[in-house]
């Protein structure tokens, strides 16, 4: 006799692969699929763990992006003060 396993509402129709292994390449929303459609509990641990480490990855990579562009207006108002400069010059 097979068994077949009992598919929740709102769990996508296709198995859903658990293998740890696979989870630090899948995206945010497919690893919140995971924790939908597995009762296995010893992957929610897993799962935790590369979400933190991603949102960190994340705020990360949004600090370094706001220091390059802090920079860029940095560096954008030095120019515009110099181009102001030059064009004083020439007018006079």
């Amino acid at each position: 006799m097979n068994i077949e396993p009992k598919i929740e509402p709102g769990s996508p129709p296709w198995p859903i692969p658990t293998n740890p292994n696979n989870f630090e390449n899948k995206l945010i929303e497919d690893l919140i699929g995971i924790l939908h459609g597995t009762y296995q509990f010893e992957n929610f641990d897993i799962v935790e763990g590369v979400l933190v480490s991603k949102k960190d990855e994340f705020e990360g990579s949004v600090k370094k992006n706001l220091g390059t562009i802090k920079e860029l207006w940095r560096e954008n108002g030095k120019l515009a003060d110099e181009k102001r400069r030059v064009e004083e010059l020439l007018e006079s």
